[in-house]
């Protein structure tokens, strides 16, 4: 027998919950600038102007913060709930004592500390958690070039991650179809990351699952109006539609990547005939991973994802998803901040090509300071040579971020809707 749980707006539920998005009280809000381990480039608070609570929706915007990268970025007086990589606190990102080398004409100048953090984002994290059930909420898509729209899900316990699983419903990117990523503003994909010391989620995500399935999820050219993103869990599958249309079916992947191995593979025949129930460490090893005997030992063959997750919905600003080879698309599209290629750090790679960034507005910039000549450390810059103007260094190509803002559009609203839970 199902016992149901509703999180709907204006219902309260048997656990006293009352999704309405009339306020944040089911939520807690993330504050830090962890850079996600992707090298993102938001700071993450709750702040009026990123995240908005209209007509019963939540509406995620990116903005940019008005200040000069030079200083330092200190979280610590808005609650920062997270120092992991410096999250709460960084040195600026182009002070003089802070800098590392990069080069420009040869010469090595020190211009960039830890990646700057230029913007202002959203990201929530429920305070309650979901077992077994179905899960549904119901999104828009933003688009603007290097957002990261998502909603996913981490287990409510502390284990290190991905030995605790995550659960990523949906993942987007809000570049053009035209731009050459593997996902746009009107694509999504999912996945599930789990395994011991790296994520072992290329195994286990719907590119993957197209590939062995042989088939095309209906998950592409989307239009710009609400969608919804259903999350099927049990201890039997785990299976994710978009719009009542399957994008990720854990059972059928295990079969059809089974099917395709040699014969000779460990757990061949089990994940053949019984798929997800035959679990996650046999079907990791039938592909070729390696895992510690001690991860999920006496578990249920469905661990980690047994367990209880939170929800979380956020709007991330580049990262190295974009240009992963992973998910890019034939073109193999380098990030604008490819420090490698360069040989600087992506704070410098973001300011040189700024204007491949701001697809967002009518305008790409906006004057903060109309009369910047005046400023003591740019009458300081003569041809390309760095000097001392209050112990902070400039490149003539790169000062333009301290008094210049992008026009940013509400077309890159990240919109989340209705979320209804029925516990299994």
């Amino acid at each position: 027998m199902f016992k149901k749980l509703i999180i709907i707006a204006n219902i309260i539920g048997i656990n006293g919950i009352n999704e309405s998005w009339e306020s944040f009280e089911n939520w807690n809000s993330e504050s830090a600038a962890t850079g996600g381990g992707n090298d993102e480039f938001q700071q993450y608070y709750l702040h009026p102007e990123t995240a908005r609570l209209v007509n019963g929706t939540l509406q995620m915007r990116p903005r940019f913060i008005e200040q000069d990268l030079r200083d330092n970025i200190d979280l610590y007086s808005l609650g920062c709930t997270n120092n992991w990589n410096l999250g709460c606190f960084k040195k600026g990102s182009m002070h003089w004592k802070h800098g590392e080398l990069h080069y420009h004409n040869g010469v090595a100048i020190p211009v960039g500390g830890h990646r700057s953090k230029p913007f202002r984002s959203t990201k929530l994290i429920s305070k309650n958690s979901f077992g077994y059930g179905k899960l549904s909420i119901d999104f828009k898509l933003p688009k603007g070039n290097f957002l990261w729209p998502a909603i996913w899900m981490l287990p409510e316990s502390n284990i290190p991650w991905p030995m605790g699983g995550e659960i990523d419903i949906i993942e987007s990117m809000g570049n053009s179809p035209e731009s050459g990523f593997g996902l746009d503003y009107s694509s999504v994909s999912s996945a599930l990351h789990f395994g011991n010391e790296k994520s072992l989620y290329p195994i286990l995500y719907t590119p993957f699952a197209e590939k062995v399935q042989k088939q095309s999820f209906n998950r592409k050219n989307l239009t710009d109006d609400w969608h919804k993103a259903t999350l099927y869990r049990s201890p039997y599958n785990i299976v994710i539609t978009i719009d009542d249309f399957e994008i990720f079916n854990c059972d059928k992947m295990f079969k059809a990547a089974a099917y395709i191995q040699p014969k000779s593979s460990p757990y061949r025949e089990e994940v053949l005939n019984k798929g997800y129930m035959a679990g996650f460490r046999k079907y990791i090893e039938m592909m070729g991973e390696k895992i510690p005997d001690f991860l999920w030992k006496n578990q249920s063959h469905d661990a980690p994802f047994d367990k209880k997750f939170r929800l979380i919905v956020n709007l991330a600003i580049g990262g190295n998803f974009f240009g992963d080879s992973m998910n890019a698309g034939p073109n193999d599209v380098k990030p604008t901040w490819d420090n490698i290629e360069k040989g600087s750090l992506s704070t410098v790679q973001f300011l040189k090509r700024m204007d491949e960034w701001y697809d967002w507005g009518d305008k790409k910039y906006v004057a903060e300071n109309t009369n910047v000549n005046t400023m003591p450390w740019q009458r300081c810059i003569q041809d390309d040579t760095p000097c001392d103007a209050g112990k902070k260094y400039y490149l003539e190509s790169e000062k333009h971020l301290a008094y210049k803002k992008p026009e940013i559009s509400d077309k890159t609203t990240f919109h989340i809707g209705k979320i209804e839970f029925t516990k299994y």
